[in-house]
């Protein structure tokens, strides 16, 4: 296979999994320089517990959202879902979101091994971004994942280095999903054993990144290969470490009841 083959196989492939990608864009200004307008895209995906559907994240990012928006040194103008990143998608129109007024929930607890965000999104929300091919994940993607033997890896999201940074005059800011081959270790590093469980994993391969900041909260895609190649939403990227390579996410087995009792509670109040 050529170089320009294996490219459109690789690009067909980042296609198909973009589905699971949607990405959380900010637009802000700081006060001491309020004539340029800054640009954040935040790595996350869509989950279904009962009827509610929500946009999921590293705990990390959700709390550093909400930080901007409660700081009074920075203005935030606009938040929108962006989720033009699968193959079938109609327009590249981001879909707007009030985070501020949003229910939502978050936790990023380095000590525990917790690192999950999750926001309430509206049923018109969740009809444009289905409408544009977006998959949501359900319960039956992750409650029986235990009984799961995965053979490989991989790490989907929106690395900051091909972010910009700046919104441009015409509002269209660049983004570029990647996807990265990731292999789980049989045990964390020394030190880094928490009491709740991690996806401990290694980038083997040379990658064309310096840093996979910006993929925090990212899916992690899980394949099982036998008579044909079965794969499953596994886990949300949360940290890594530089030197070695190696990446920690948070299982979705280990949040996703956790998630479900917030949203129950929700329910519970409003009967």
């Amino acid at each position: 296979m050529s170089e320009q083959q294996e490219e459109e196989v690789g690009l067909k492939v980042l296609r198909y999994f973009g589905s699971h990608l949607v990405a959380l864009c900010v637009a802000f200004r700081r006060a001491d320089a309020a004539n340029i307008t800054e640009f954040r895209a935040f790595s996350g995906t869509l989950m279904r517990i009962d009827d509610t559907v929500l946009w999921l994240s590293a705990g990390h990012v959700v709390e550093q959202v909400v930080a901007m928006i409660e700081s009074r040194s920075i203005i935030v103008d606009e938040c929108a879902l962006a989720d033009a990143f699968g193959s079938s998608f109609v327009s590249e129109r981001p879909v707007p979101i009030s985070f501020a007024s949003a229910r939502k929930t978050f936790v990023y607890d380095e000590a525990l091994g917790l690192d999950f965000g999750a926001v309430e999104l509206h049923p018109h929300q969740v009809r444009l971004l289905t409408a544009n091919g977006v998959r949501i994940l359900e319960e039956e993607n992750w409650a029986y994942q235990d009984r799961v033997t995965f053979d490989g890896y991989a790490l989907l999201g929106l690395p900051d280095e091909f972010s910009s940074t700046v919104l441009p005059g015409d509002g269209r800011a660049e983004v570029s999903p990647t996807m990265i081959t990731i292999r789980e270790l049989e045990e964390p590093p020394p030190g880094f054993l928490k009491p709740h469980r991690r996806l401990v994993a290694r980038i083997l391969d040379p990658i064309s990144l310096n840093s996979v900041v910006g993929m925090s909260g990212g899916p992690v895609i899980g394949f099982s290969i036998g008579e044909r190649v079965r794969y499953w939403i596994v886990a949300l990227q949360s940290t890594w470490l530089e030197g070695s390579r190696t990446t920690f996410a948070c299982p979705f087995p280990v949040f996703g009841p956790m998630l479900t009792e917030w949203v129950r509670s929700l329910d519970r109040q409003n009967p």
